[in-house]
């Protein structure tokens, strides 16, 4: 177990703790020009403890939500537009190999957007980075 009185210093590393203006705005920009957006929310939700604001994002913007296999609960599946069972892509830790082989070949071929956070960024530790 960790020790989280622990203090860790990075030297050159800062935390934010507030989204980048421009970068949301471009995020933003590019939900509202696409012609059929969908969220795909997996398990960084659920460890971040965002669902709530996964919930506001979806319901302002009118956004379909579905989940992977690691991301259920993070949404209402009642009121997910696009249920998980249609969803082909779901795999857990262990087919990050797939991921990268795979996806990396036919993701330049998909407009979106992935927002991947380290495992270490919010404070759960891995058997590769820790």
């Amino acid at each position: 177990v960790p020790d989280s009185s622990t203090k860790v210093v990075l030297p050159g590393y800062r935390v934010r703790k507030r989204g980048h203006g421009r970068q949301i705005s471009l995020a933003a920009k590019a939900i509202n020009n696409s012609q059929k957006p969908v969220i795909y929310a997996g398990g960084g939700i659920i460890s971040s403890n965002a669902s709530s604001e996964l919930r506001e994002l979806a319901e302002k913007a009118n956004l379909p939500v579905t989940m992977t296999l690691l991301g259920l609960g993070c949404y209402d599946q009642r009121r997910a537009e696009r249920p998980t069972s249609n969803v082909k892509w779901q795999w857990d830790y262990r087919s990050d190999e797939f991921a990268a082989n795979y996806l990396g070949h036919i993701l330049h071929y998909v407009e979106g957007m992935i927002i991947d956070v380290r495992d270490k960024r919010i404070g759960k530790e891995t058997k590769d980075e820790g």
